[in-house]
């Protein structure tokens, strides 16, 4: 080609490189370089050829074939290194680290960026280095360092706002919010969406307004709020039709089905991803392909069980992946073959999957695909029956997740402290500020009040009068259904204010349903040495066989099928306080051995863990059976029953104090009519007669629920006979065989429900013909263990 006709060229490339024709584009920049002796073209035409390879890499990245562009890139320095052009150099590390980072060398390509980033210090060029910053946080990013990742990005972000690059600054803030998201801290990533948001729309850019939208339905997802995170991605799919964004339409359709397979509706979801995969054919979106593919392959996989299609989608995948040199995304994708591959029991070629990506994830120091690595081959032994073999990959899963999680909860910790100490000098500071003699003199005033009271109170436990002060200050406390004037309410209170100065002895309560064990418990707690950290209770009973480990000891991350994240037991959220352990006496042997064992030792091991965590926790069980008996028949352990019953307190029940039954009627009339704001002033004479009378065989409760209707329904000021329900006195007790509390009748129909479903909140809610918050709200308040949240 002749030196005249380069210019000419070099425009008509340009020409079709900006209009995104890069096939054309690289077809005239190749007729450009092949010159025969380019030493000689003129100083015009040698910055076009230099130019020229950066131009031909570029039109290949775009085209998304990595690899090609990476060997012009490297051309491309070579130049610029031979000239020493070091900007020009710097811009190719920065060019070369990208690829490598797509290619999944993200070693290397830290390499890369550091050097570009070295260069541009040297030559103080702020924007340049602050590009390869966010490079490298990237890089980050993909190992799985996100702590390291968001360090970085935060770095950046003060450096885009001075100089006002609102593209650059939009695009980092987002990605910020992505590795909040990852960091499982949806709040702040919502915060920074939000941001990315506001300049975007300010940019009137609607591709990237749409992204950002995007994201925060994924946000608004992963925090299980599936009506928002619809909101917006129905946002999203109006934005991307208006503009005729055919790849982002596909985005959102996977986005929609990923949505609907998280809530088990796999036919819905399916038919998104076969719609958002005939769209990403239609334009070749490889990458795009991949994601749809996998979640596919996913669905058949994990829903259907069908191994032979999702075998034959996820393989695809892969296909484009290694395609497209992809080499990150390629052995995420392998290990899903593997997991496939077990599950067919096609052992064999799973192992070889596994083989193929371990040696690149342990160079690269992956450490979170190792760790399903080691998963994955635990599992393949163990389907084999190699148990050796199973059980030491198990233990390098567990070493491994021990240390992946002690590093992020010692950083955790690092960064709460520092935040606390911050937000403490900054409110001393403010208080300081505004104080005045004033509140000086009240605050002086409060504090010597408060003295004398922890003094008075100390005294008084020493003292005879310790019984009527103690009792007084536990019906205040916490409002108390152990009031009454009989002997027995004054030696239980009596007991309650000796044991609760031990605050580790463990103590058995015992006594029918309704009497107020759990409420004996809470005041145990309360004037212990523990009272400042919360109390908590747990019905044994309601906790299934094979959740009694998880439940109580906590599980690590994929200890088991369906353990998505980490888990801490009762037992470690309730050290340094009470744990009150009800129904202690339907826990079955293996459980009751469990317990003993943490009992004796005061360590727990989380499941899928062998690392030991220390606790200190103070427990009281409360029984409605005779666990002598239950001993005597060999139902319950002798070991354990000891253990628990170093102080025993037993109540009675009310048809045997029937002293206390007008105190009680009186105190919950005073406080039903407060909670329901009527102006209760009288009880009439026969209501007390019949109370009297009255056995109570649902005890303390029984009374609290009859007075509660009452006072509900009563139109007057007085409380009469016709406002109560009180069984007939001396009727047959087979009339009243079946009848149970609307409470207990409520659990077993909301259970019923969820069972029938697979525990699925929404499916039950549509069988009860109630909102599913009204599940929910039963869920909590019945303490059901419903497992993973489908």
């Amino acid at each position: 080609m002749k030196e005249k006709e380069i210019s000419k060229v070099f425009q008509t490339a340009e020409k079709y490189f900006k209009s995104k024709q890069y096939d054309d584009a690289i077809k005239f920049y190749k007729k450009i370089i092949d010159q025969k002796n380019p030493e000689n073209l003129n100083e015009k035409n040698q910055k076009i050829y230099n130019f020229v390879f950066t131009q031909i890499a570029r039109s290949y990245w775009n085209k998304i074939e990595p690899k090609e562009a990476l060997k012009y890139f490297q051309k491309s320095l070579a130049i610029h290194t031979k000239r020493n052009e070091q900007e020009r150099i710097a811009g190719d590390y920065l060019n070369i680290g990208g690829v490598q980072c797509h290619l999944g060398n993200n070693s290397e390509s830290i390499k890369y960026n550091e050097k570009a980033y070295n260069i541009f210090k040297s030559l103080n060029k702020k924007k340049e280095m602050n590009r390869a910053i966010s490079n490298l946080a990237n890089n980050y990013y993909y190992l799985g360092n996100f702590k390291k990742a968001l360090k970085l990005k935060l770095e950046v972000i003060p450096y885009f706002e001075e100089i006002k690059d609102l593209e650059l600054l939009a695009k980092d803030l987002n990605t910020i919010a992505v590795i909040y998201s990852k960091l499982s801290n949806y709040e702040k990533a919502i915060a920074y969406s939000l941001q990315s948001l506001k300049i975007k729309e300010k940019l009137n850019d609607p591709y990237f307004t749409s992204s950002s939208m995007l994201n925060l339905g994924v946000f608004y997802e992963e925090l299980g709020n599936d009506e928002k995170a619809l909101e917006y991605f129905q946002k999203t799919l109006k934005i991307r039709e208006s503009i005729k964004d055919k790849k982002g339409i596909s985005a959102v359709l996977n986005n929609i089905g990923s949505l609907l397979m998280d809530q088990q509706k796999e036919k819905e979801a399916l038919e998104y991803f076969q719609r958002s995969l005939e769209i990403k054919k239609e334009f070749d979106d490889k990458q795009g392909l991949i994601i749809v593919l996998e979640n596919i392959g996913s669905i058949y996989c994990e829903n259907l069980k069908e191994y032979d299609k999702a075998l034959n989608f996820t393989e695809q995948a892969l296909t484009i992946a290694d395609e497209i040199g992809n080499v990150f995304e390629a052995t995420s994708i392998k290990q899903n073959l593997a997991e496939i591959m077990i599950k067919k029991r096609e052992f064999s070629k799973a192992e070889s999957y596994l083989k193929g990506v371990g040696k690149l994830l342990r160079k690269e120091k992956n450490n979170r695909l190792l760790l399903i690595n080691f998963k994955l081959y635990s599992e393949l032994f163990f389907e084999q029956k190699k148990y050796k073999q199973s059980v030491e990959f198990h233990r390098k899963y567990s070493e491994l997740n021990a240390r992946i999680f002690t590093e992020e909860s010692s950083k955790k910790i690092a960064e709460m402290q520092t935040k606390y100490e911050t937000e403490k000098k900054e409110k001393e500071a403010e208080i300081y500020r505004l104080k005045n003699i004033e509140l000086e003199e009240k605050n002086t005033q409060i504090l010597n009040q408060k003295q004398e009271l922890e003094n008075t109170i100390e005294k008084l436990h020493r003292s005879e009068i310790r019984y009527n002060f103690v009792a007084e200050e536990l019906i205040k406390g916490i409002g108390t259904t152990l009031i009454g004037k009989s002997e027995v309410i004054k030696n239980i209170i009596e007991l309650v204010s000796v044991v609760a100065r031990s605050d580790t002895t463990n103590v058995l309560i015992t006594g029918e349903s309704g009497t107020g064990k759990e409420i004996v418990a809470h005041n145990i707690h309360k004037f212990s040495k523990r009272k400042k950290n919360t109390f908590y209770a747990v019905n044994s009973s309601a906790i299934p066989e094979t959740l009694f480990e998880s439940q109580f000891f906590g599980h690590e991350k994929n200890a088991f099928t369906g353990a998505n994240k980490a888990k801490v037991g009762w037992f470690e959220i309730a050290d340094s306080s009470t744990l009150f352990l009800d129904e202690i006496g339907t826990m079955s042997f293996e459980q009751q051995a469990k317990l003993l064992r943490v009992l004796e030792e005061k360590k727990i091991v989380r499941v899928g863990s062998y690392q030991e965590i220390k606790i200190d926790v103070r427990v009281i069980s409360a029984t409605n059976t005779n666990l002598l008996d239950m001993v005597r028949e060999k139902k319950f352990r002798s070991d354990l029953y000891h253990r628990l019953a170093t102080f025993v307190i037993d109540i009675p029940p009310l048809r045997e104090r029937k002293e206390d039954i007008l105190l009680l009627l009186r105190h919950f009339t005073k406080m039903f009519s407060l909670k329901l704001n009527k102006k209760i002033k009288n009880i009439e004479n026969q209501v007390e007669l019949n109370l009297l009378d009255y056995d109570f065989p649902g005890n303390v409760r029984e009374l609290r629920n009859i007075v509660e209707r009452a006072i509900l329904i009563s139109d007057s000021s007085t409380l009469r006979m016709k406002d109560f329900v009180i069984p007939k006195i001396g009727s047959d007790k087979e009339n009243l065989e079946g009848i149970i509390p609307l409470e207990e009748m409520e659990k077993k129909m909301i259970l019923k429900a969820l069972k029938a479903t697979g525990f699925n909140r929404r499916q039950a809610a549509k069988l009860l013909k109630v909102d599913r918050r009204v599940v929910e709200r039963r869920i909590k308040k019945f303490g059901i263990n419903v497992g993973l949240d489908l």
